[in-house]
């Protein structure tokens, strides 16, 4: 009898979602962890130990080790093109938590290296795999919901007032689009999965409240089938994540915990009763394990890959224009333009 298949991964970033990642890969039986990455060799070994693995000395050990076939890189956003490109090199599967990069500059980089590039390559998009938005999603494509008139989507915490100025969300180098980086891709990437591909963005950052470089509110006016509809994002206030979607024949909200529906037309303006919509139990950061060990073990496909992350990466790129240039940019604008621009 053969060997069952497994998936033998590098895990590089071992910080606070480095954990969660290592905690949900450990519960997949196809998984094993079999090095792990911190550019402090104190920290990398003490994880290491926790995980079971190996330390691995440097970023070439990390990539292209033995014993290595996919690499998982849960480091913050300004480190990931450098392991992926690596990743890419190696000829290893690859999974990268969203954003895939930090810039689009890097996005082509990407792009260009991926040409023969045969293995597979996930992108940590998982927001779309709430509950919520799969039905929303079913109800929308049956035509219960009728057509899309707006949306307005607000993804915010208070977790600035805990960075200190060296925390690379705070610098304007490497996160100079603040939260509508972070939190606006999951938002794009949202309305991408729900109704089709953002066509432009017009945004503003507010004065800071902290004393950040990097912006710690930001404001989008996105357009997506012909609506426009508004994404606010902020890391400056109390937490939100709701969505609130307006149809022809039916009003949507959700929080990522409750989805509730008013379905039919008004009767004499008389609203219909707010309706709470069942949903499954679902993990999406479980699930995109699963499916990633799929993919390298048994030839499956994953949902959010190399174009889904590179959408992203248009969207907050967009906003980052929008600001400079002060007027609304169209995604098209920039698929256009060459590599080296």
């Amino acid at each position: 009898m053969d060997e069952p298949k497994v998936m033998n991964v590098s895990l590089i970033g071992i910080g606070g979602y480095g954990k969660k990642i290592a905690a949900y890969l450990q519960q997949i039986p196809g998984v094993n962890i079999v090095c792990c990455f911190h550019p402090d060799p104190d920290k990398c070994r003490a994880a290491a130990e926790h995980l079971g693995c190996r330390a691995a000395r440097d970023e070439n050990e990390a990539v292209g080790g033995p014993g290595i076939d996919t690499v998982v890189v849960a480091t913050p956003d300004p480190c990931h093109f450098d392991y992926v490109k690596r990743a890419i090199r190696a000829g290893r599967h690859i999974f990268v938590d969203k954003p895939m990069v930090g810039t689009l500059h890097e996005a082509r980089q990407l792009r260009d290296l991926m040409t023969g590039y045969s293995g597979v390559f996930f992108v940590g998009h998982n927001m779309r795999r709430a509950a919520g938005f799969r039905k929303i999603r079913q109800l929308y494509l049956s035509g219960r919901l009728g057509e899309l008139v707006a949306f307005d989507v607000r993804l915010s915490h208070g977790g600035a007032f805990r960075w200190g100025t060296g925390y690379w969300r705070s610098s304007r180098d490497d996160c100079r689009e603040g939260p509508l980086r972070v939190n606006g891709v999951h938002a794009s990437d949202v309305l991408e999965y729900l109704f089709g591909p953002v066509e432009s963005v017009f945004a503003k950052f507010n004065p800071n409240v902290t004393a950040h470089a990097a912006p710690d509110t930001g404001l989008a006016m996105a357009r997506v089938c012909g609506i426009y509809g508004s994404i606010s994002t902020s890391w400056v206030i109390p937490s939100i994540d709701r969505f609130h979607f307006e149809f022809t024949d039916a009003v949507a909200d959700y929080d990522l915990k409750t989805l509730s529906l008013r379905r039919g037309r008004d009767v004499d303006c008389v609203p219909n009763p707010v309706v709470p919509v069942a949903l499954d139990d679902v993990d999406g950061r479980y699930e995109q394990f699963v499916e990633l060990e799929g993919a390298v073990t048994a030839g499956g496909t994953v949902e959010t890959g190399f174009e889904e992350g590179y959408r992203g990466v248009l969207f907050f790129e967009a906003c980052y224009r929008s600001v400079r240039e002060h007027r609304e940019i169209k995604l098209s604008e920039m698929e256009n333009e060459s590599t080296h621009v």
